[in-house]
């Protein structure tokens, strides 16, 4: 038995090569008995059950249809480009909904699956954000609204998003400093969820590619995060015969 797990993909519209490449990853690598977790941010924007996000995607919708009859257990958790999604995928009954992490048995080991945005807790302009895209007004919105203006806003914060990030690079040194400052937040988050019980973490959201191994007494655990599979092209997959946590890649 194996899990699976893909996040951060931010697969902009349905002829993005990335698209492609994830459809037959997930058809090749699944098999009957496996778990996939999509773990967050697999759009760059998918919000609601807006029938335009399902025709666009109707390629990703027809493959989780194909998983499900195969007999693989899915799992998605909601990031903060992908969300309010109990009802996009009514032609999968099976698949499960998370609004911030899953915690799955994979044979007699436990493995803890999260996003990661609400790692960093002193993140307080995103978290501030992700509580009012989640709050009453925003619902009703997404829920009422056309189609063409849930995309619209959602294009807008997005390319607010992308020009941060343009920012953040253009500053070399503070860079460094914020993903050094960055991936101790998750290493240590990772931490303490091996030392309550869990033998496998996998986190995205940062986009910064990592594995450690935690000696936590007598108990060992290891955390990746999924980095930005747009630059590392590869998902994570833990097979729990062999006891094996690895990358592979999507091309």
């Amino acid at each position: 038995m194996k899990l699976l797990a893909l996040s951060d993909l931010h697969i902009e519209n349905e002829h993005d090569p990335l698209l492609r490449s994830t459809l037959e990853w997930i058809d090749s690598s699944c098999s009957s008995g496996d778990v996939l977790v999509l773990a967050g941010d697999i759009f760059d924007l998918y919000v609601g059950h807006k029938p335009h996000f399902r025709e666009r995607f109707r390629d990703f919708h027809a493959a989780l249809v194909a998983l499900a009859a195969r007999g693989v257990e899915l799992h998605y958790i909601e990031g903060n480009h992908d969300f309010r999604l109990k009802r996009a995928f009514p032609e999968v009954p099976s698949l499960q909904i998370h609004e911030r992490q899953v915690e799955i048995q994979l044979g007699r080991y436990r493995v803890y699956v999260a996003h990661g945005d609400l790692v960093d807790r002193e993140d307080h302009g995103y978290l501030a954000l992700r509580a009012a895209l989640r709050s009453f007004p925003m619902r009703t919105f997404i829920d009422h609204a056309p189609d063409t203006w849930v995309e619209r806003v959602g294009e807008r914060m997005s390319g607010g998003s992308q020009r941060l990030q343009s920012e953040r690079r253009s500053d070399p040194e503070r860079e460094k400093t914020r993903q050094e400052r960055t991936r101790k937040i998750f290493r240590s988050f990772a931490a303490e969820k091996v030392q309550a019980g869990f033998d496998f973490v996998i986190l995205g959201h940062c986009h910064l590619l990592d594995d450690y191994t935690f000696q936590c007494g007598e108990r060992t655990g290891r955390y990746m995060n999924m980095g930005f599979p747009r630059v590392h092209a590869s998902g994570i997959v833990i097979d729990s015969e062999s006891n094996e946590m690895f990358r592979l890649p999507l091309k």
